[in-house]
């Protein structure tokens, strides 16, 4: 399972948006965040769910009105969460919502009776967005955001780019200290894993053969491509591709008893390995393979197979080298355990098929060394042959086939992007619904607006591409009836933003923070929200002011400003503004409404010394 820093608990009944808005702007800042509607969805829930705990630095808890009342019910999950992270010791941040009272002491359960002594935030007279956050941030979490994106950009495909960044992970954080003495029960115990685990491993060796099989069948293929009836051809070697699936071997899940995982946690160096590689190695290399021969059957169906000759040798190659990287990571992770392990994995490398030459029984950094060789050539592999042989093939695929695929690739998204459209027109305000929660709404509905124009818009423009490349081949019996689709756009866009209007309504009626000035910022963001609709101003940019220190005069801004850059910068979010603004003077740029209720773009500078602050709301949510 993978490992985060910061766990977010809360109640479904009211606390779901703000626990939401804050996962979502803490991943944006790079934070490692487990919010359970979005990673934990299958399995055993409940050892699973503590196993996250376990393994988190930060605990969030939030707390709308009466979270804690169903506490004292044993089998409580809000509960069994918060005692779960107090006994293990975590930083525990409670975020009081508007409308939360501390219970008395004695109407909770023992174990939860110092929950009031954390330190938390009163979340129920500011923004969540962007006060509360920055202060969570900056004086509670223990955790840190991280990168590792940049680290990763070589990688050809999202499959090899998730196996090597947690293989790396697997094996370069290790040391090499061994146990001077080994308990007896761990050395049995490692053995017995090392076995399964190698015995993983000969099952990716087989698979791999599989696909050496199935490559020798498509280079024939390829021959015989201009000999014979191409749509013969190209069924009977889809045919063996399907029929050579058959035969791969599918992984098996560790077959370790509780005690023994408890063995090997409390004994293996980092026991976080153990339960990643299983998801993130094992299966994947399945996956690998699998996507392998989904490609060739891909080439093999094109208009001219022989173009994709390069490309398909160049996955075969990257096939086999992921191979290579599994093994020796996997004999590195074994370098950390007892050498009573080695006579076992000596056993089980006989058998293989495509043996590597590697010598059993060495230091994990002498494999990391060999480890770091296969890296280079897969980055020299996409560097120097497979980017510019992609280039130099894509430039001669058939134009009409390329669209189609195009349009098959941009077809699931646009049902991605209905399906939430119909989420966000049964979405409704709340009378009950705090400040932060009100204005996520808001944010989340213009997103899901804007994606779902920019989907479709995409769509649209492939379907006149796809007809107008028809017309010009003379080939009118290929077009398709697209006939409706745009004014269908408008329709629905028109009806998406009528009911945004709506919501931005009732959040005035309510004024959830008893802001004076709710009138003005609100008709702001609805001029802003039309001229994004009428495509006059672009989606997704934007920081809208809502109030300055003290209701006092600011030299630059005013309520209902729309931030959109700030010193050369586009301000697409709080991050942006606070890494933009720095010290001393600052140009910015700005959206303000006037008389005629036009947004009109103004410059200006925020002096020096300006000691007013402004208070400012997102207009778009992180999707």
């Amino acid at each position: 399972m993978k490992k985060f820093d910061i766990f977010i608990s809360y109640r479904r009944d009211g606390g779901f948006q703000v626990a939401d808005s804050i996962y979502q702007r803490l991943i944006s800042s790079g934070y490692s965040v487990f919010l359970d509607v979005e990673q934990l969805n299958s399995g055993q829930f409940n050892k699973k769910l503590l196993n996250v705990i376990d393994n988190c630095k930060d605990f969030i808890l939030i707390l709308p009105p009466n979270a804690l009342d169903r506490c004292n019910d044993d089998e409580d999950w809000v509960r069994i969460e918060v005692e779960h992270a107090i006994s293990k010791g975590k930083n525990i941040i409670p975020i009081m919502l508007r409308g939360f009272e501390w219970p008395d002491v004695d109407a909770l359960p023992t174990t939860l009776k110092e929950l009031s002594t954390y330190n938390g935030i009163t979340a129920s007279d500011h923004n969540v967005y962007v006060e509360n956050v920055e202060r969570l941030k900056k004086n509670f979490l223990v955790s840190k955001p991280t990168s590792w994106f940049s680290r990763s950009k070589w990688w050809l495909c999202g499959a090899l780019l998730v196996l090597l960044v947690v293989g790396l992970t697997l094996i370069f954080s290790n040391g090499d200290k061994r146990k001077d003495v080994v308990d007896a029960k761990y050395e049995n115990v490692s053995k017995t894993y090392a076995a399964q685990l190698m015995s993983e491993y000969l099952k990716m060796d087989c698979n791999f053969v599989v696909a050496q099989n199935v490559y020798n069948e498509w280079c024939e293929f390829l021959d015989d491509y201009n000999k014979y009836n191409k749509e013969e051809l190209a069924k009977e070697f889809v045919d063996n591709v399907e029929r050579y699936r058959k035969s791969l071997i599918r992984p098996n899940a560790f077959e370790l008893t509780d005690d023994e995982w408890e063995i090997m946690h409390n004994n293996y160096m980092h026991p976080e390995k153990l339960d990643a590689v299983q998801e993130f190695v094992i299966d994947e290399y399945f996956n690998e393979v699998n996507t392998y021969l989904d490609k060739l059957v891909l080439y093999s169906k094109s208009q001219t197979p022989i173009k994709n000759r390069v490309l398909a040798e160049d996955d075969f190659k990257t096939l086999e080298l992921s191979l290579q990287w599994n093994y020796l990571m996997m004999l590195a992770m074994c370098a950390d355990m007892p050498k009573a392990v080695e006579p076992v994995i000596l056993d089980i490398t006989k058998s293989l098929s495509t043996p590597v030459s590697v010598v059993i029984g060495q230091s994990r950094e002498q494999y990391e060394t060999q480890l770091k060789i296969i890296e280079n050539n897969m980055r020299q592999s996409i560097e120097q042959v497979v980017e510019p042989r992609v280039n130099e093939v894509a430039s001669q695929v058939d134009v009409l086939s390329k669209l189609d695929e195009d349009i098959d690739k941009v077809m699931p998204l646009m049902e991605k992007a209905v399906e939430k459209y119909e989420e966000f027109m049964a979405l409704e305000m709340s009378q009950s619904d705090d400040f932060a929660t009100a204005w996520n709404k808001i944010c989340v509905s213009a997103s899901l607006l804007s994606n779902y124009k920019a989907v479709s818009n995409e769509l649209n423009d492939l379907f006149k591409q796809y007809n107008a490349e028809c017309v010009k081949r003379n080939s009118p019996e290929a077009q398709e009836d697209y006939s409706g689709w745009e004014s269908q756009i408008k329709e629905t866009l028109d009806a998406g933003y009528i009911k945004l209007y709506t919501l931005l309504a009732q959040f005035k009626a309510y004024n959830p923070n008893n802001d004076k000035f709710i009138a003005d910022y609100v008709k702001a963001a609805e001029v802003y929200y039309a001229g994004v609709s009428a495509g006059v101003l672009s989606p997704g940019v934007g920081l809208l002011v809502f109030s300055t220190s003290d209701d006092m005069p600011h030299p630059m801004f005013k309520v209902g400003d729309v931030i959109v850059e700030v010193n050369g910068v586009t301000i697409r979010n709080v991050d942006d503004y606070i890494a933009a603004r720095g010290e001393g003077e600052c140009p910015v740029k700005v959206r303000r409404m006037n008389a005629k209720g036009y947004m009109d773009l103004v410059s200006g500078v925020i002096p020096q010394n300006s000691e007013v602050k402004i208070n400012v709301l997102p207009m778009y949510s992180t999707m």
